[in-house]
C-alpha cells in the first residue's frame, strides 16, 4: 500500500529575487551580491539558518542564463539550487534541487496516514537526522507498531517540495 502526503513544512519552492548585481564590466553578475541574494532567497523559505552560499561557473548577465549554487544550512548540510536569470534587469529565479525534510513531520504524517488507513493509533520510529536535505527518490526506513502488529515502512521523498510517499508492509510476526 502506497500513500502520498503533500509537504506542509519546510517547503522550498522557487523563489524570485531582484538582484541588479552587474559589475562595471557588465560581462558577469557580481559574485558576492549574487551569492548573498541567493542565500537570502533560500533563508526566507527554510527553517535552518543559511550560513553560506557558493555559486560556481560563469555568472553571465543575460536573460535565460543559468548557474548552480550550494547553500549551506546550519547543522543540516548543503542544499543545491539552480539559479536562472529571468530578465535583463538581474531578476533571479532560485529553484532547489532537493527538499529540506523534517523528521518530526515524517513521523506525524506517517502516524496520520496509518490511523486513516487502519483506524487505530501507531507508534512510529524512523531512521535519520532531525532535519535532512533529501533528493527526490531518496528513501528511508521507519517501523510502525501498535498493540497487535509491527510494520516496516519505506518513506520516499517524491519531489523537491518534500511530498512524502509511504510504502507500508504487511504485519510482521
Amino acid at each position: 500500500m502506497t500513500v502520498r502526503r503533500r509537504a506542509a513544512l519546510l517547503l522550498l519552492a522557487a523563489g524570485t529575487v531582484l538582484l541588479g548585481a552587474c559589475t562595471d564590466k557588465a560581462d558577469a553578475l557580481d559574485r558576492q551580491r549574487t551569492q548573498r541574494a541567493v542565500g537570502d532567497a533560500v533563508a526566507r523559505q527554510v527553517e535552518p539558518d543559511v550560513t553560506g552560499t557558493r555559486c560556481t561557473g560563469s555568472l553571465e548577465p543575460k536573460a535565460g542564463g543559468t548557474f548552480s549554487c550550494e547553500v549551506t544550512l546550519e547543522g543540516v548540510g548543503t542544499l543545491p539550487v539552480t539559479v536562472r536569470q529571468t530578465d535583463d534587469e538581474g531578476t533571479l529565479s532560485v529553484v532547489p534541487e532537493a527538499a529540506v525534510v523534517d523528521q518530526d513531520r515524517i513521523v506525524t504524517e506517517l502516524k496520520a496516514t496509518l490511523k486513516d488507513t487502519f483506524e487505530r493509533n501507531f507508534q512510529v520510529a524512523c531512521e535519520g537526522k532531525a532535519v535532512e536535505i533529501r533528493k527526490p527518490g531518496s528513501e528511508s526506513p521507519c517501523v510502525a507498531r501498535d498493540a497487535t502488529s509491527r510494520r516496516e515502512v519505506t518513506v520516499t521523498v517524491t519531489d523537491i517540495g518534500g511530498t512524502l510517499a509511504f510504502e507500508v508492509g504487511g504485519p510482521a510476526s
